[in-house]
């Protein structure tokens, strides 16, 4: 017998809901923690929120020396690569001052609008 199965929670800063059919001999409770500790696994790497994430401490670093990052780290520079090639650069994935200037970002949030001279 088929079942709906839903998947809810929070994660990055936002929640999710995953709806599913699962048969009935497949076992619902070990597919939502396995998806739990995968996002879990994510936030901990690609956290712009979380000061002790790897995306947080690769963009702390003020030298060159190299580190060393997760399997899921290096596929999204991989990709993150791969798609400002194709697109001769328009997507640039440097985007952390801005994301913070608009206060999308860990930082406070602004009271007000950036000045016209601020957003130059």
């Amino acid at each position: 017998m088929i079942t709906k199965h839903i998947i809810s929670g929070l994660t990055m800063g936002t929640t999710y809901n995953i709806t599913c059919m699962i048969d009935s001999s497949f076992d619902a409770e070990d597919l939502e923690r396995g998806i739990k500790r995968c996002l879990k696994r994510i936030n901990s790497s690609m956290s712009t929120f979380d000061s002790k994430s790897e995306i947080s401490l690769f963009n702390a670093k003020n030298d060159i020396d190299p580190i060393l990052i997760s399997k899921d780290f290096f596929a999204v520079l991989t990709q993150a690569e791969y798609v400002s090639k194709i697109s001769n650069g328009a997507w640039d994935g440097t985007l952390k001052p801005v994301i913070d200037f608009w206060g999308f970002g860990p930082k406070d949030k602004p009271r007000e609008l950036p000045s016209e001279n601020d957003i130059s």
